[in-house]
């Protein structure tokens, strides 16, 4: 039976580019590839004969006719042709590139905001319009960025796709980690579960930024459970926090109690059908009890911050500082609502009608006043509803204007 036939292979021949063959035969090495000066084409196997062969086959009689210097200049022309064609495509993919990262971009930025995927053409023609005006020259640039719905679309899920991997990668790499389990509600109302995951890996921090409201709970859930946390850092050997600093949780104390009054009040001020007056209200009201807290903490009284007073060292607390901090976040209200303080008249016209008498209204109100129909409306009906359909907006144009 005849011996089974090797097969060469090629590539472990060691054929190597010479360079002589570049004047002889017009060949260069591009790539690791053996390249033809004059067509472009490419010898696979890089070996005197294949080139020697080609040269013969297609360009032996336009070119023989150079000999001496003038081949050497015709190969240097052609060379120079090859590295300015090489340019001109590696600056081509290079601008692509741009293109693109430009269009990521701007896709992060419409999903960060969570904006509709089709504001990418309404960006692109205020881009374009502003362009136009600050530097005409560039205008071409801009028009090579595709910010269409499918682009975008396809931008946003390639990049939760990469920050997907990303996280995979890197909860590999996790010493120790914690999940904090949320309910929040999106921009119409519906609600989500929200997971927070707190990692720690090769000394670093990482985590995820929550909402105003999500900080208190999170600071009220950590307050609870402080044993179990003080117990799993001191396992750790990982001494960050010191539970047994009396300072130390007497300040956590107050932040916690004063962020959860915060809380209240941001809760307060949400909702639908809450008129202007109804908001001022409840400012002014907080208001009012920072004065209370003010006065009772001065006197060494915490009735009002429940977790404060749990403290066991509660007798050395610093109350100067808790004084001073409720003051400055006093002067901050005032200097924020500063505008409605100026209405407060206004409002006071607006939501009680029959106690006020603004000059400007006084014949439209001193005639409201006397229907006692239209006083039982404004009595027993929703604020809102009355000035909508129980008051004529024909018979009192002022107060309806007003009331707008």
């Amino acid at each position: 039976m005849a011996s089974a036939r090797k097969i060469r292979k090629v590539d472990k021949e060691n054929h190597r580019f010479n360079e002589a063959w570049t004047n002889l035969y017009f060949f260069v090495e591009s790539n690791a590839k053996c390249l033809c000066l004059i067509c472009g084409e490419t010898v696979a196997v890089p070996k005197v004969e294949n080139v020697k062969r080609h040269y013969t086959l297609k360009h032996t009689l336009k070119h023989n006719r150079y000999e001496g210097d003038q081949r050497k200049e015709k190969v240097l022309l052609l060379q120079r042709n090859l590295v300015s064609q090489q340019n001109i495509f590696r600056k081509i993919d290079d601008g692509l590139k741009k293109y693109a990262k430009v269009s990521f971009v701007i896709a992060e930025k419409i999903a960060h905001n969570m904006k509709p995927f089709s504001e990418g053409d309404f960006i692109k023609e205020c881009i374009t319009s502003a362009i136009e005006i600050l530097c005409p020259e560039k205008e071409k640039a801009i028009k090579c960025v595709s910010l269409l719905r499918n682009t975008i679309t396809r931008r946003i899920e390639e990049l939760a796709e990469n920050t997907k991997m990303q996280l995979n990668e890197l909860c590999k790499n996790f010493e120790t980690y914690s999940i904090a389990i949320n309910e929040s509600t999106d921009m119409t109302d519906t609600l989500q579960l929200a997971i927070f995951i707190n990692a720690k890996f090769s000394g670093i921090l990482y985590f995820t930024e929550i909402r105003w409201l999500s900080h208190g709970r999170t600071l009220k859930c950590f307050y609870d459970i402080q044993e179990y946390v003080a117990a799993f850092l001191e396992a750790k050997g990982n001494l960050c926090i010191n539970f047994d600093d009396d300072k130390w949780m007497n300040d956590f104390s107050f932040l916690v109690d004063i962020t959860h009054k915060l809380n209240e009040l941001n809760v307060q001020l949400q909702g639908k059908e809450k008129l202007i007056h109804n908001l001022f209200g409840e400012v002014t009201a907080f208001q009012k009890k920072m004065d209370l807290w003010i006065t009772q903490i001065a006197d060494s009284n915490y009735a009002h911050f429940p977790c404060l007073q749990e403290q066991p060292h509660i007798s050395a607390i610093n109350w100067e500082f808790f004084v001073s901090e409720l003051k400055q976040m006093q002067e901050e209200f005032a200097r924020r609502f500063k505008d409605f303080c100026a209405c407060e008249d206004q409002l006071k016209t607006f939501s009680m009608s029959f106690d006020v008498d603004p000059v400007e209204l006084q014949m439209e109100l001193n005639e409201l006043q006397s229907y006692f129909d239209v006083k039982s409306q404004i009595l027993n009906r929703n604020l809102m509803d009355f000035y909508k359909y129980g008051l004529p907006h024909t018979q009192y144009p002022y107060l309806t204007c007003y009331s707008k």
